[in-house]
């Protein structure tokens, strides 16, 4: 080992380091016998300007690329510790000693609903990457972790907008005032007249900012490049895979903001369009609560006339004008929906194959089919289950029935428009943001604001349709 002080004043120091190093950790102790490691105390050789520079990387090592050496890797194999670097308080990379933890896959917010993903149990996979990469046989489908989803963004139309680094959004609606006459020929009111105006309006949010960042590494880059050469061919998807779960990340946060908005920042959400009413009011049950009622043998029948009436409900403001119907629930109130029999003594068929029998049969996760000529679409989203059902979106331990129509026509020319729209003024960019020692930082980049909503009849939201809790 070589110990060097700058100061003779600080030997005392450097011999206090030096014994309570070799008490702390006496596997690093003994690589420091072997003359691995140089203990150096006192003040550091750094030029002050070179504090700041972003590619600088200490003393005598600028522009060296660090890896595995025959220092580092008889440390992993004699003492079974991990060595990584951190930049310490003057801008520098120091190396840091620690012990390898016995933990796999970094579970994240994002997808820690899903669960079920195999973690490492075994404590410190250093053994393994003992092996020799050339000496494996890759099995070439990279497992991905499963991650939650949203059908959110087709609930809504997205509106890019005219400017997509605006601060705000805005929507204009027209609407009209003013009346005809009907009066006798000759008589008084045929002098009279008020005329029709146009009146417009507009409504604003505020654009904010989703961003996600990742870094591009060196060492991946050239390993990515190399792809079966470097012994691991799958190098390149783990670094694409990088870039898309960037993206996902990005996407799933938009789709919780167009169901719950921002709060912090004013942006609405579809839940703060109307009031939200509570399911289990009069005779209305929880599906949870039906489905627990030893005593009921009708059970889908229930729920049938339940939802009937609902979307019944939803439909007569709007005057059978809407174009399409969506009808969206928690993944638990849809599983329930779609398994509970629709009677036990007349019909074993569950609520949905009723729905599949009197409307149309769905696809995989919705059913469609019509009420009063209406196409209706039910379907279902992780977005609007439960706060302990892996749901962070949602604060409340109850779930969310949402009732949204696609379209409708209006004005005098019976025109077909949107009636729920969400700002989007710019879908993604991506940038390099920080050049840094060994990569580069990226950002992934989208700007939004939220709901449009100019007719508020194309909203309806029931909590606790699933469960209470």
């Amino acid at each position: 080992m070589e110990l060097n002080v700058a100061d003779k004043t600080l030997s005392g120091i450097a011999d206090k380091a030096y014994r309570t190093f070799a008490a702390f950790n006496p596997v690093g102790f003994d690589a420091m016998k072997n003359d691995m490691v140089n203990l150096s105390i006192g003040a550091a050789n750094v030029d002050v300007g070179s504090v700041m520079n972003p590619v600088y990387v200490g003393d005598s090592n600028v522009g060296k690329v660090y890896g595995i050496d025959s220092k580092m890797d008889a440390l992993y194999k004699k003492g079974l510790v991990g060595m990584q670097y951190r930049p310490n308080g003057r801008g520098k990379w120091d190396i840091h000693y620690a012990q390898a933890k016995p933990k796999g896959l970094i579970g994240d917010a994002f997808s820690d609903c899903m669960n079920g993903f195999a973690m490492d149990a075994s404590g410190p996979l250093i053994a393994g990457s003992l092996l020799s990469p050339n000496s494996i046989s890759w099995i070439t489908e990279l497992f991905k972790q499963p991650l939650s989803w949203s059908r959110a963004s087709e609930l809504v139309k997205m509106q890019a907008g005219t400017n997509p680094w605006a601060v705000s959004q805005a929507m204009a609606a027209v609407s009209g005032s003013g009346w005809g006459a009907v009066s006798t020929a000759g008589g008084a009111g045929n002098t009279m007249s008020q005329d029709v105006e146009a009146k417009l309006d507009m409504l604003t949010q505020q654009v904010i900012n989703i961003d996600v960042t990742y870094k591009l590494t060196f060492e991946e880059l050239k390993r990515a490049e190399a792809d079966g050469d470097s012994g691991f061919p799958l190098a390149g998807q783990v670094l694409a895979y990088k870039q898309e779960y960037a993206k996902w990340i990005s996407d799933i946060i938009r789709d919780g903001l167009i169901y719950y908005g921002n709060t912090a920042s004013g942006n609405v959400g579809l839940m703060g369009i109307n009031a939200i009413t509570a399911w289990a009011t009069g005779t209305n049950q929880a599906l949870s609560t039906i489905q627990a009622d030893a005593a009921n043998t009708a059970k889908g029948s229930k729920i049938y006339q339940q939802f009937a009436a609902a979307a019944v409900s939803f439909l007569n403001p709007m005057k059978n004008k809407a174009k399409k119907v969506h009808a969206t629930m928690s993944v638990e109130a849809f599983n329930i929906f779609t398994s509970v029999p629709y009677s036990d003594v007349y019909n074993s068929s569950n609520a949905m194959k009723i729905f599949g029998e009197t409307f149309d049969a769905g696809g995989n996760k919705v059913v469609t089919g019509s009420i009063g000529g209406i196409p209706i679409e039910i379907g279902c989203d992780p977005m609007l289950s439960g706060s302990g059902y892996g749901n962070f979106f949602n604060t409340q331990t109850y779930d969310y029935l949402v009732f949204t129509a696609d379209e409708l026509t209006a004005g005098p020319g019976e025109e077909t428009q949107s009636l729920i729209h969400y700002g989007q003024p710019l879908s993604e960019i991506i940038y390099p943001a920080i050049p840094q020692q060994f990569s580069t930082q990226f950002r992934y980049l989208k700007r939004v604001s939220g709901i449009f909503s100019p007719y508020n009849n194309a909203i309806k939201i029931y909590s606790g349709y699933g469960y209470a809790s």
